[in-house]
């Protein structure tokens, strides 16, 4: 699945591929069919460098953005 495709606001997209992401790893792109984008909850456990921080990032700015939302996000 590819950065551009993704149900987010312009700007993350933007941001997104600026920052050299064209395109979502197989446990990404899982994530987002998943419904984490719409809110729904999910565990995604996946191996080291796999990209579980980028759909964290994105659950949480789009929510920023979309709804002047709040996130706190832990990481150990």
């Amino acid at each position: 699945m590819k950065i551009t495709e993704l149900p987010v606001p312009e700007p993350l997209k933007e941001l997104t591929l600026q920052s050299g992401i064209a395109e979502l790893y197989p446990p990404q792109e899982e994530a987002i069919l998943a419904g984490v984008l719409e809110g729904k909850n999910l565990v995604l456990a996946s191996p080291t460098a796999s990209g579980k921080t980028l759909i964290s990032e994105l659950c949480g700015v789009k929510h920023v953005l979309e709804k002047n939302g709040k996130v706190i996000y832990l990481a150990p």
